[in-house]
């Protein structure tokens, strides 16, 4: 059925809406749902399905309210999740698709800078590379996720 509703649209000349690309994120962090936390597994895949969902910062805050409504204050594993999930949508809306930690550095991809952002990042970031759209900077030794969601939010404002 879908298949021939996007046929009929592209006949009437509609153009689908884009689905957001997915961020793939690999990093070093304790993200997830502990089951002391969430004990009934329906209820912890809900709860994963709800924030994999969110596709803005609002959204992620009305996971986080209902989280601490229904299960109590948020564990340390918990406030990862929330954080990582900050994260994707923060490098969504920058068209970022890989945040992934190998070896010592962390790779930010696909990224095309402008000149003025390449000043940026060599003052924030000073020992960054930039080679094939692809940022690579030195690991946060502490709390990547955090550390990573402040540049992207203090390198590309929006």
């Amino acid at each position: 059925v879908e298949l021939v509703a996007d046929a009929v649209d592209e006949l009437r000349g509609v153009e689908a809406p884009e689905e957001p690309a997915d961020v793939r994120i690999d990093l070093p962090i304790d993200a997830h749902l502990p089951a002391d936390y969430v004990p009934d597994m329906d209820s912890r895949l809900e709860a994963y399905r709800r924030l994999a969902a969110a596709q803005e910062p609002e959204t992620i805050a009305d996971v986080l309210r209902e989280w601490g409504d229904r299960f109590g204050p948020l564990p340390p594993e918990a406030e990862g999740l929330i954080t990582v999930a900050h994260l994707r949508v923060e490098a969504r809306a920058r068209g970022i698709t890989e945040i992934v930690k190998a070896r010592n550095e962390i790779r930010l991809a696909p990224v095309d800078l402008k000149q003025s952002e390449e000043v940026r990042l060599a003052r924030l970031q000073p020992r960054s590379v930039v080679r094939n759209r692809t940022v690579y900077l030195p690991a946060p030794r502490t709390d990547p996720a955090n550390t990573l969601l402040e540049f992207l939010r203090t390198m590309w404002p929006l």
